[in-house]
C-alpha cells in the first residue's frame, strides 16, 4: 500500500467517524453502529455522548488538510515496510490508541496492538472501518486481546500504562527501541479573572470522559484568595455526571469518607473539591492548591513536569492551552510531549 492509499484511508477513516458521529448514526454505518452499542454494554465507562466526542474529535483530526498539516514535517516512506511495532494501548478513554495508529501505519509499518480489556472493540472498530475501506489493512493492522507471541519479530514498542506497568515494560522490551508511558494528569491555573464562560470550559477539561484521562485536570492552582464558591456552584450545575453509575459510586464513597473523616472539603453535589498539596485526584474528586505568585507554580511546575500532560490556562504557564480544548487535541499534540512520528522514522537510522 503506498502512501497516498495510506492517507486517503486516513481521510476516509475520519468521514466514517462522522457519520457515527451523526443522531442517528448514518445508514450505511447501522452495522458498525451497533459495535458502538456492545462497546458501552462491555466498558460501563462508555456511553453515546462520549463516544459522540469522541468520534467528532477524531473525525476533526483526519481530514485532508490535516493530515497534509501533520505530514509535512515528516518524510514518510512511499511504499510499506515488513517490519512490526508492538503498541500496548491502555483502555482508559475512547479510541485512545488511535493517535498511535495512525503514526505506526502512515510510516508503513504494521501495528500490532494488544488492547486493554476497556478497549471494548472500539479498535475492532477502526480496522474494520479500514478494511471497508481498502482490505489491504488486513494485514498491516493485528489486534491481540491475550499474550502477544513470542516469536513476533518487533521493530520497536509503544507501550501506554501506569508507573507500575512501566516497569514491567522495560524489563521485559527495554531491549527494543521503545517509547513507555506512565502516570500523567492535566493541571489548571487560574488568576480568578476568568468569565464564567471560562470556567465552563474549563469543566470539561475536567469531567469528559467522567475524568479518566492523562489530559483531564486532576489539580487546580489558585491565587490566594479565590472565591471557591463561585467554581462550585457551576459545578453544581454537571448533574449528568451521576447518570454514570460508576461516577456516581466513586462520588458517593469519596464523600462518605471525607465526612466521616471530618476532613475540610467542597461537595457540589456531583464532585468533591479538596485542599491538597498531591497531583493525581481520585474519580469525583479535584484537588486545589493556593498560591501567592506565578514564580511558585511555574517552580513547581518544573519540578513535576515529568507527571503533567497538560496545562490549561489564559497563558499564565509557558505552553498552556486554552480552557475547553484538554480533550480536543490536534495530531500534532503528542503524548508525554514525546514526538511518536520522529521516534518511528529514526528507527530506520539505528
Amino acid at each position: 500500500m503506498n502512501l497516498q492509499q495510506r492517507l486517503a484511508s486516513f481521510e476516509q477513516l475520519g468521514t466514517y467517524f462522522r457519520l457515527l458521529a451523526s443522531t442517528p448514526p448514518s445508514p450505511e454505518m447501522s452495522d458498525y453502529a451497533g459495535i458502538l452499542q456492545t462497546a458501552i454494554y462491555k466498558n460501563p465507562w462508555l456511553d453515546t455522548t462520549m463516544l459522540q466526542l469522541a468520534l467528532c474529535n477524531w473525525a476533526s483530526m483526519l481530514t485532508k488538510d490535516s493530515l497534509a498539516s501533520f505530514c509535512a514535517s515528516y518524510n514518510l516512506p512511499l511504499d510499506s515496510k515488513e517490519e512490526n511495532i508492538l503498541i500496548i494501548s491502555a483502555g482508559n478513554v475512547p479510541f485512545v490508541a488511535l493517535h498511535d495508529i495512525v503514526c505506526v501505519l502512515l510510516n508503513g509499518y504494521t501495528a500490532i496492538v494488544k488492547i486493554s480489556h476497556q478497549d471494548a472493540g472500539l479498535t475492532k472498530l477502526v480496522y474494520l472501518l479500514l478494511l471497508k475501506i481498502n482490505k489491504e489493512w488486513a494485514s498491516k493492522l493485528v489486534i491481540e486481546e491475550e499474550m502477544i507471541p513470542k516469536n513476533t519479530n518487533l521493530q520497536a514498542i509503544i507501550a501506554t500504562g501506569s508507573n507500575n506497568s512501566a516497569r514491567y515494560f522495560e524489563h521485559y522490551f527495554g531491549k527494543y527501541s521503545h517509547i513507555i508511558r506512565k502516570n500523567r494528569t492535566s493541571i489548571a491555573v487560574l488568576n480568578g479573572q476568568e468569565t464564567d464562560a471560562e470556567i465552563k470550559e474549563l469543566l470539561l477539561d475536567i469531567t469528559t470522559y467522567y475524568g479518566l484521562g492523562c489530559r483531564n485536570v486532576a489539580k487546580l492552582f489558585l491565587p490566594q484568595g479565590y472565591d471557591i464558591v463561585r467554581l462550585c456552584s457551576i459545578l453544581e450545575k454537571e448533574e449528568w455526571l451521576l447518570s454514570n453509575h460508576h461516577y456516581g459510586n466513586n462520588y458517593q464513597y469519596q464523600r462518605a469518607i471525607y465526612l466521616m473523616n471530618l476532613v475540610p472539603h467542597y461537595d457540589t453535589g456531583t464532585m468533591l473539591l479538596v485542599q491538597s498539596e498531591e497531583l493525581h485526584s481520585p474519580i469525583a474528586m479535584l484537588y486545589y492548591s493556593f498560591y501567592d505568585n506565578i514564580t511558585e507554580v511555574e517552580n513547581w511546575y518544573t519540578a513535576h513536569k515529568q507527571e503533567i500532560q497538560c496545562v490549561i490556562s489564559n497563558n499564565l504557564i509557558e505552553n498552556s492551552i486554552d480552557f475547553g480544548t484538554a480533550q480536543q487535541p490536534s495530531l500534532l499534540q503528542f503524548a508525554d510531549n514525546v514526538d511518536t512520528m520522529q521516534f518511528i522514522q529514526k528507527l530506520n537510522t539505528n
